[in-house]
């Protein structure tokens, strides 16, 4: 220790930057090896210490002091001395004064309003919600309104309702004492049948089916040359098509390809050359050695 500090004692933060001077550390170096801000170790070393607070502004000391090696019973001295009284706390925002009770009562009841309201809201929804997913609706509340108020008018229509149920049950024995129609014979009771199982044949159409093992070009024309299919069926499908004759066909890969109408088998090998099949289907009553209907090579 020099001759002036015997003199004049030097305070905890000059000894510190008196040492870390001697070690030709700038307050960067020193801030990176001790792990101290260089903010706060230029406030330790000036001594402008106001903002640090008293319960850690010894700790920074000491611990600066151990990465500067500083070993002086005086600055330990000094550093015990430092008063570490806490400081008067000052709020940084102007707070408003507590109200009157009347205000607070106030305040009070409005956040109860508010969440009377909100739970009677959330209320009405859920109610909403459940009538909704169970297929109520306000137009059925609704009837349900009408309906009470038509049951304080339904003794005024008795009367009514009295002559209305008699000429139902009389018209209703009238019918009974019609005489029964006598079933008809086989032969309609198997046209209706078919009727209800193939419409389209009462209408004079006819069902072609077409199924394929390989992928096949086919092209179908019906009645005035109406397009029923020109397509690429896939290999493996099964496609219908339901129309009036002659049908125009052409199969390409017909060996890959069967062909019925109206359930029976469409011989397509008289009809094939180079694996493409070019026939007219008629739709007159099949011929035995055809097996279908009529069929004429192109």
């Amino acid at each position: 220790m020099t001759e002036q500090q015997q003199l004049l004692p030097l305070r905890p933060g000059e000894i510190l930057a008196l040492k870390r001077n001697e070690r030709g550390l700038s307050l960067g170096e020193a801030a990176k090896g001790s792990g101290i801000s260089r903010y706060l170790l230029e406030a330790l070393e000036s001594g402008n210490t106001e903002h640090v607070p008293g319960i850690y502004l010894k700790g920074h000391y000491r611990k600066y002091a151990r990465f500067l090696e500083v070993e002086d019973e005086a600055f330990d001295s000094q550093v015990d001395d430092i008063d570490c009284s806490a400081a008067e706390l000052r709020t940084i925002f102007q707070g408003k004064e507590n109200g009157s009770n009347g205000e607070r009562w106030l305040k009070v009841s409005g956040y109860l309003a508010a969440s009377v309201m909100i739970v009677a809201l959330a209320w009405q929804f859920t109610h909403e919600a459940v009538r909704f997913s169970q297929g109520d609706s306000p137009a059925r509340s609704k009837t349900s309104v009408s309906e009470s108020s038509e049951t304080v008018s339904a003794d005024r229509a008795d009367e009514s309702a009295e002559r209305t149920h008699l000429n139902a049950s009389i018209a209703a024995v009238e019918v009974l004492r019609q005489p029964v129609a006598e079933p008809a014979g086989p032969d309609a009771a198997a046209e209706a049948w078919d009727a209800i199982r193939d419409p389209a044949a009462s209408a004079g159409e006819h069902l072609l089916v077409i199924e394929t093992s390989a992928d096949s070009w086919v092209e179908i024309y019906g009645e005035n040359e109406s397009r029923l299919e020109m397509d690429l069926v896939r290999a493996g499908s099964s496609r219908e098509y339901r129309g009036k004759g002659p049908f125009n066909i052409t199969i390409g890969r017909a060996s890959a390809v069967i062909l019925t109408m109206d359930g029976e088998a469409v011989d397509l090998e008289p009809h094939t050359h180079d694996d493409v099949a070019s026939l007219l289907l008629a739709t007159a009553p099949a011929d035995e050695s055809s097996g279908a209907g009529k069929t004429d090579s192109h």
